[in-house]
C-alpha cells in the first residue's frame, strides 16, 4: 500500500505515473481514429457517430486527468497519501471507462465482415 512509503517514494511513485498517462490519451484517439477509418465504407455512419459519442467523454476524462494530474505533479512537495489514493481511483476509473469504450465496438458496430477482420 502507498502509504506504506516514504513520502519520498511517495512523490516519486505519484510523478512516474504522470508519464503513462498520456501514452493513454494518445493510444485512445489512435485506436479510435484507425478503427473510424477502416470501417466508415461499411458500417452506417450513424453507428459510428454512436461509437464516437460514447468515446468521446472517457477520453475528455482522461484528459482533463492527466491536465490535473501534471499540474499536481509539477508541485515539488510531495503530496499526502490520501491525495495519491484519490489520484489512483481517479486513474483506475478512467482507464475502465476507456476500456469500456473500447469494447463497445462490437455491440455499437454491429455483426460485420470487415470488424470481424479487424478484431481477429
Amino acid at each position: 500500500m502507498l502509504t506504506d512509503y516514504e513520502p519520498e517514494v511517495q512523490s516519486e511513485l505519484f510523478r512516474l505515473g504522470h508519464s503513462n498517462m498520456l501514452a493513454n490519451v494518445f493510444s485512445a484517439v489512435v485506436l479510435r481514429t484507425l478503427l473510424t477509418m477502416a470501417v466508415w465504407n461499411s458500417v452506417p455512419q450513424d453507428n459510428i457517430a454512436l461509437w464516437l459519442g460514447v468515446s468521446l467523454p472517457s477520453i475528455v476524462l482522461a484528459a482533463v486527468l492527466w491536465w490535473a494530474f501534471r499540474q499536481t505533479a509539477a508541485n515539488d512537495q510531495a503530496p499526502p497519501a490520501a491525495q495519491l489514493q484519490a489520484w489512483m481511483w481517479g486513474h483506475a476509473v478512467v482507464m475502465g471507462l476507456l476500456g469500456l469504450s473500447s469494447g463497445m465496438i462490437g455491440a455499437l458496430l454491429g455483426a460485420n465482415s470487415v470488424l470481424n477482420l479487424l478484431i481477429a
